[in-house]
């Protein structure tokens, strides 16, 4: 069986398939920067590598690239269930958007995909590591009501700043922490191979959609 070309998926599987795509070359070049500092200035540096990937992709003359930018640190878009909700100012690091003509409510058609990138590892000389921060602050915000990301889609990502640790240990220790809200265990995809790597787990959550597919790039970032 062939692999359909991104141009045959339907409108939400080619969307994220594009932005998986410059997301593995962005993370790909930003190890290559050796950025240094905290979440903050590896969020700000991976933007940047988004914007030299999407370049390059275009270059290439290939459909992984966007004609825009990702939305940096804005709040979730209002959609006709969230108002006065607290969902609506919730602040994703980043997310692509695009909307669906073929919804039949034009006040329904927002469509985004929503990264949120967390460190992972345990710092030097600390008592605590980054992987529960990784669930409690990253994971559980595609599970609350009170975050609702990736609401009224069935899949995003999270971005994983590996600095410490190997990844099976940082594995385990996150799922540990991610058991406290209900969601499968995070499982490898195989591929890519460090040092990048990419896992996903499908989990169910109480608003739509659901059940929701939240894939996990973690890069191993030079210290």
């Amino acid at each position: 069986m062939t692999t359909p070309r991104l141009s045959e998926l339907p409108l939400w599987e080619r969307h994220e398939a594009r932005v998986l795509h410059i997301l593995r070359d962005a993370l790909e070049l930003l190890r290559a920067r050796r950025p240094a500092g905290g979440e903050p200035e590896l969020n700000r540096e991976l933007f940047f590598c988004i914007l030299e990937a999407n370049r390059l992709n275009h270059d290439e003359d290939n459909d992984f690239w966007f004609e825009y930018a990702p939305a940096y640190e804005a709040r979730n878009p209002p959609t006709p269930g969230t108002e006065d909700s607290a969902s609506e100012r919730k602040i994703p690091d980043l997310y692509w958007g695009y909307l669906d003509h073929e919804e039949p409510d034009p006040r329904r058609s927002s469509r985004n995909f929503v990264v949120e990138c967390k460190r992972l590892g345990r710092p030097s000389g600390a008592g605590w590591v980054f992987n529960v921060h990784y669930a409690d602050d990253g994971i559980r915000r595609f599970v609350d009501p009170e975050w609702r990301y990736g609401k009224d889609v069935g899949s995003g990502a999270m971005v994983g700043y590996i600095e410490s640790m190997v990844s099976d240990m940082i594995l385990t220790e996150v799922n540990a922490a991610a058991t406290r809200y209900g969601v499968l265990p995070i499982s490898r995809n195989g591929t890519p191979t460090p040092p990048l790597h990419e896992l996903a787990h499908v989990f169910d959550r109480t608003f739509e959609i659901t059940p929701f597919r939240l894939v996990h790039l973690w890069i191993e970032v030079p210290v």
